[in-house]
């Protein structure tokens, strides 16, 4: 059965993502299946389960633009908007690099860096950077202005980086299969599943890059592919039957020329200067063949090693780097002897070598060595980005990360106080142990490591610090934490309830064991979730609701079972939801009167897989890992009973962790087993109004024009009130006119003392309601000249007016119709102040 080539389509992203029609008719879950029945190279224009947001941002002005949305599927039914919108993207491993010129192209997490170098040693400086949201980049190569990516949803990314502050897709093309591999020549790209059986390699024409075609495909005569490498007119297919080397001078008609088999098949394999050189899979040996001659590639030496992943060839063939969690440098002058030389400490998930120099991607940083000296290789530069971790914490002006970064025993620490500008603090050791989690409450972050919970002052004069500690009983594996009580959850279920009064002196008050009868996997702690004085509890295998109304005898109320242990749990006060990893649903249970919950309703979708949820006064944001589709969904719990969706935001592979903050969502982004996941740090506004700008406090002198101003995104409903009461249009009865009541710029005219007070705005969208934090405004009598300061200007201005009478005087600072003595003197009282 073959299926036409489905034509694109242009819609907004919370309409996607669908399944229902492929689901009725065919009886499958996921397009990838309806598309592995198409023929083999029919191309498939989104080729994967739904869609992807291709964005782009420019490091001139930070702007993001929609460029593209394609889908292949239903159309689910249209949402309220309510999305959470995308803020900013922070870094995460360093994964993929090429280089074209004096341009470098990386991939850190699951966004591409565009860098440029004044010279070949200078640290390059980063322009601009493209996300594509609800993608994952499996591989990369560049030429010149562009770089090529295999993409999980999208297949083949042509980027345009003709501009490198403003990089965008050019083009794309979806494969009946997924592409794991990349390489380009001559105009022509050429990608291909990675380890698996019967395989194509899918050539294709870029030669225009806002269209690119499939030309040829080539299909190896047995295997699963390992890597592919094009080396002038010669195409390399590392197969688990041996390198097939294939004649790609035509690409639409690649010819077999021979294959080239060591006895074991190559893990990895590179090519160039007539030099192969590849990985054995049992990763012990590196195999050197000369391919001069393609037709007659010939042995010429192994080279013996261990732990071995990752190889790369200069230019000429002469020198060879081979790594895994470290690279070393060998000297091919002589193919029959390879000689070992320096190495180059740390890990290699991959390489771009040209003459002396090496890019590596180690995982924690893109770093540039220069081999010159083949016995001591040079560091010319490093790039470490925001780096991953296993647990987040945040409130408005602080987030806190640990796990998965060097040192492992750090706290690290970043200023939010600023949409989309998260800076990076000192970071606080924390002793020999790694931090396992955090919470943070206030003005404290709580780090729970292997034997300790660590309380952190956020505030600390001179930079945040720790100030106290505790022992813990035993292995720790979560913490939450309210006013007065952290609590610690350990394995064996056991929640252990600190005194945390004196955050400088924790004090350990009693504990509970929720399961004395489960073991120390099954039984541990995944989350603790306080609220009042009751928390609920979720361990690999149930739920529980735990009572610390007296800490020194905690009490487990209340247990209950799904059919699989719990994935997530939220609370706010009367509602408990839990992901249900067996229905593949979200939970709500209702917890009004605590501490027996009781179910209400379920959030369930055709296509679900939820794996981490947050929960505030409005709504509920779940993060769905369906398939090979990821997604931001908020949902309207206002009806526990009937949750529903309200909007969508395309978002990449795997959560660690998801939190609400304020009016910002964090997701912790990390990698499943196989690599595959976006391991950077992605802040989205708020659903319903994202971010939004407040008006600020205005100082002015009387009678001036006044203006208050609020932004957000969408077109909300605006309402200005003062002290709390609505506005309106017109004159104000004390001399004042209003305009912009119900606009996004509020103006006063002629204000004076009868319009000081507070100021906000009352926004109201399809998602509700939202209030900013008020301005105020105060009117300066003694600022004649309205320049904010009391100084020589308004001295001048009162004596030249002095001894008016009658009223309208500009002197009359005290209000009492005359410029006299009295005026004179209250000036002086407040003279080279601010307003007064």
């Amino acid at each position: 059965m073959a299926f036409e080539q489905v034509p694109e389509l242009l819609l907004d992203i919370p309409a996607l993502h669908s399944l229902a029609l492929t689901t009725r008719v065919f009886g499958i879950r996921r397009l990838s299946e309806l598309r592995d029945m198409a023929r083999p190279g029919d191309a498939v224009r989104a080729s994967d389960d739904s869609a992807c947001a291709i964005l782009r941002r420019s490091a001139s002005v930070g702007a993001l633009t929609m460029l593209a949305v394609t889908a292949i599927a239903a159309v689910r039914p249209a949402l309220a908007q309510c999305n959470a919108s995308l803020i900013e993207h922070y870094g995460g491993d360093a994964t993929l690099v090429a280089r074209s010129g004096g341009r470098t192209y990386a991939v850190f997490g699951d966004e591409l860096s565009i860098l440029e170098s004044s010279s070949p040693a200078a640290p390059p400086v980063e322009h601009g950077t493209l996300l594509v949201a609800g993608d994952h980049f499996y591989d990369l190569d560049a030429s010149g202005s562009y770089a090529y990516i295999a993409a999980r949803n999208s297949g083949l990314i042509v980027v345009d980086a003709t501009d490198p502050n403003a990089p965008f897709v050019a083009g794309t093309l979806g494969f009946s299969q997924d592409p794991h591999l990349v390489a380009y020549a001559n105009n022509h790209v050429y990608l291909c599943q990675r380890y698996t059986s019967n395989v194509d390699v899918f050539i294709v024409d870029v030669s225009t890059p806002s269209s690119p075609t499939l030309v040829g495909t080539y299909s190896p005569v047995s295997g699963y592919v390992a890597a592919i490498v094009v080396d002038g007119s010669e195409l390399y297919v590392s197969t688990d039957a041996g390198v097939q080397i294939v004649d790609v001078s035509n690409p639409a008609a690649p010819a077999f020329i021979t294959t080239y088999y060591f006895g074991i098949a190559f893990l990895d394999l590179d090519v160039s200067g007539g030099v192969l050189a590849g990985v054995r899979r049992d990763s012990n040996f590196v195999d050197i063949a000369d391919v001069s001659n393609p037709a007659a590639p010939t042995a010429q030496s192994i080279i013996a090693a261990s732990n071995l992943s990752r190889v790369a060839l200069n230019n000429a063939g002469d020198r060879l780097f081979v790594g895994d969690i470290s690279t070393v440098i060998y000297d091919l002058s002589n193919l029959t002897s390879p000689t070992a030389h320096g190495s180059i400490s740390g890990g290699s998930r991959d390489y771009f070598s040209a003459n002396s120099r090496i890019l590596i991607a180690t995982g924690s940083s893109l770093e540039q060595w220069n081999a010159s000296d083949i016995d001591a290789p040079v560091n010319e530069w490093t790039i470490q980005k925001l780096k991953s971790g296993t647990d987040l914490a945040a409130n408005t002006e602080r987030l806190a990360l640990v796990g998965g970064i060097v040192p492992v025993q750090e706290l690290r620490l970043f200023d939010i106080s600023e949409p989309g500008a998260a800076v990076e603090l000192p970071g606080v050791l924390l002793g020999v142990d790694p931090p396992e989690a955090v919470a943070i409450n206030g003005d404290y972050a709580f780090v729970v490591t292997d034997s300790d919970l660590h309380v952190i002052d956020l505030a600390a004069p001179g930079g945040a610090a720790e100030i106290g500690s505790a022992p813990v009983s035993t292995y720790v594996t979560a913490v939450a934490a309210s006013d007065s009580f952290a609590l610690v959850g350990e394995v064996g279920s056991v929640v252990e309830v600190f005194d945390i009064s004196n955050p400088a002196n924790p004090i350990a008050r009693g504990s509970v064991d929720l399961d004395p009868n489960s073991s120390p996997l099954s039984g541990s702690v995944t989350k603790i979730v306080i609220q009042g004085t009751f928390a609920a509890v979720s361990t690999f295998s149930d739920t529980f609701i735990v009572s610390f109304a007296n800490p020194d005898s905690p009490q487990n109320e209340y247990a209950f079972h799904v059919v699989d242990p719990p994935v997530d749990i939220a609370v706010r006060p009367g509602l408990l939801c839990v992901v249900n990893n067996d229905q593949l649903r979200v939970d709500l249970y209702d917890l009004s009167s605590p501490p027996i919950p009781t179910y209400v309703g379920s959030f369930d979708e055709t296509i679900l897989t939820p794996s981490k949820i947050a929960l505030d006064d409005e709504f509920l944001v779940v993060f769905d890992d369906s398939l090979q589709f990821s997604e931001v969904i908020v949902v309207d719990v206002s009806n526990p009973a009937a949750p529903i969706a309200i909007g969508r935001t395309a978002s990449n592979p795997y959560c660690e962790s998801l939190t609400i903050t304020g009016d910002r969502i964090w997701r912790l982004g990390g990698a499943d087993p196989t690599g595959i996941g976006d391991t950077g740090i992605w802040e989205l506004g708020r659903p319903g109004f994202g971010v939004v700008v407040p008006p600020s406090d205005v100082a002015t002198c009387d009678e001036n024009l006044v203006t208050f101003s609020v932004t957000a995104p969408g077109s909300p409903a605006y309402q200005w009130r003062k002290d709390g009461v609505d506005l309106s249009n017109g004159f104000t009865g004390n001399g004042s006119l209003i305009a912009g009541a119900n606009a996004a710029t509020l103006s006063i005219f002629s204000a004076g003392v009868a319009d000081e007070g507070e100021y906000d705005c009352v926004l109201t969208n399809s998602c509700g309601t939202s209030t900013t934090p008020p301005a105020t405004l105060s009117i300066c009598l003694n600022d004649l000249d309205c320049d904010g300061v009391i100084g020589l200007g308004d001295l001048a201005l009162l004596l030249s007016d002095f001894d008016c009478t009658g009223g309208g005087c500009a002197g009359d600072v005290d209000g009492d119709g005359d410029t006299d003595l009295a005026d004179l003197a209250q000036l002086l009282a407040v003279f080279d102040a601010g307003c007064n």
